[in-house]
């Protein structure tokens, strides 16, 4: 049997919205990471850039993973492969391999963009550290169609770590920048964690797409706040 696991049928209109949202948000810091790159030279900016770039690429493959899905009627449907007829079989088989791919696909690059992320800010130097953590993140991407709670858990510890750091950062200087990045982390953190209760209820996945969009919208707040400046 072939399962599909999917938010609630009335959310799917919404969720797309919800991962528009988070595209232009991570553009948008992208581009003006990469303006301050220019302006003073520091690769943390370039890195940072970069890692919101991969962030809108995950969104977008994810996005277009899910439009594929639901366009062909598949959502929160159960496929009894011994009993369909072949050029069923064979149509099913096509839109998971896309569903399949593009879910992996996507995945590794947040994950690759977050410990981006976390390298930066916990100021990692070590390439075996690093090769050694990437390493990880692909393991955990191609077993995450398998176990999507290693997945969610994975990127979870990551932003919590994210959001320890802007939290500290924020205590000792008290600059209000930090204490949004703080929580917009720490919101997504939430997210995560809910997300990898999914298979309780689909009302699950509402309240943890809610809080990621909350922490998305957080780190555009940020942006409004230094373009103020």
């Amino acid at each position: 049997m072939v399962t599909y696991v999917y938010s609630a049928n009335w959310f799917h209109g919404i969720e797309s919205v919800f991962d528009i949202i988070y595209i232009v948000v991570a553009l948008l810091i992208t581009y003006f990471s990469y303006k301050g790159y220019k302006y003073i030279p520091k690769k943390n900016y370039l890195y940072f850039a970069f890692s919101f770039f991969l962030i809108a690429a995950s969104f977008f493959i994810k996005m277009l993973s899910d439009i594929t899905i639901y366009s062909r009627g598949l959502a929160e449907k159960s496929v009894e492969v011994d009993v369909v007829k072949s050029y069923v079989i064979q149509r099913i088989d096509w839109v998971y391999n896309i569903q399949f791919y593009g879910f992996i696909f996507a995945r590794f690059l947040v994950l690759l963009a977050f410990l981006m992320l976390l390298v930066v800010a916990l100021k990692i130097r070590d390439k075996k550290i690093i090769g050694l953590l990437v390493y990880l993140m692909v393991v955990t991407a191609l077993y995450s169609e398998f176990s999507f709670v290693a997945f969610h858990i994975t990127l979870a510890l990551m932003l919590l770590f994210l959001a320890a750091h802007y939290w500290k950062s924020y205590k000792k200087q008290k600059k209000g920048n930090s204490k949004f990045v703080f929580m917009a982390f720490f919101a997504i953190f939430l997210s995560q964690v809910v997300f990898s209760f999914v298979e309780l209820s689909q009302s699950v996945y509402v309240v943890g797409a809610v809080l990621q969009l909350i922490g998305y919208l957080l780190l555009f707040y940020t942006i409004v706040l230094v373009l103020k400046k």
